[in-house]
């Protein structure tokens, strides 16, 4: 299955905004990190790569296959999602500055998301990528300053592996974003 995530993917996501290939397949043995889905004619037709921890879950990557997009197979994958994992659940997004980016906003708001209106950089995920100023998301509610500062310093240490002072060095800009602005595990074999 590993094969078809990854092509979805690097179909869904700019390199900024995902690991390399070999980084990205080792993550499949670390045990906060799993890969749920939903197939269609045997094989992942989208997929949710989820870091499941003991204060929150984060919602890494989430992304339908491009020929299956807008059918409402991402919004029910999302749904079982929800529905199964450690709340609060939390997401990270490109700012609402693009239509497509407030589209996505957008769903995620439809499916119970709220806009946190904190600055965040996403730091670098591969040797070759850049931090990115994104907005920090959260289901069902939305979460405090000091909640977010205790969620974004969780992401550097166990996602990133950076520190708070590494991740704010790397920053290429900031964000200052207001609130106005049939589930499987995946096998990986």
């Amino acid at each position: 299955d590993f094969e078809e995530v990854w092509k979805i993917m690097r179909e869904s996501f700019p390199a900024d905004e995902r690991r390399e290939r070999a980084g990205q397949e080792a993550l499949v043995t670390e045990p906060d990190y799993h890969l749920y889905g939903i197939r269609e004619e045997g094989v992942p037709a989208a997929f949710a790569a989820v870091w499941e921890f003991a204060e929150f879950s984060f919602l890494e990557h989430f992304a339908v296959e491009q020929g299956r997009r807008n059918g409402g197979l991402g919004a029910g994958l999302l749904r079982q999602l929800t529905g199964r994992v450690r709340l609060p659940l939390i997401l990270e997004a490109e700012p609402p500055e693009t239509e497509i980016a407030a589209r996505r906003i957008a769903f995620y708001r439809r499916e119970g998301f709220a806009l946190n209106g904190y600055e965040y950089i996403q730091p670098a995920m591969s040797r070759t990528g850049r931090a990115i100023p994104l907005v920090v998301m959260s289901f069902p509610d939305p979460v405090n300053e000091s909640r977010f500062q205790e969620i974004r310093a969780i992401l550097y240490r166990r996602v990133y592996r950076v520190t708070q002072e590494e991740g704010a060095a790397t920053a290429i800009g900031a964000v200052d974003i207001r609130e106005n602005c049939g589930l499987l595990k995946l096998s990986v074999q």
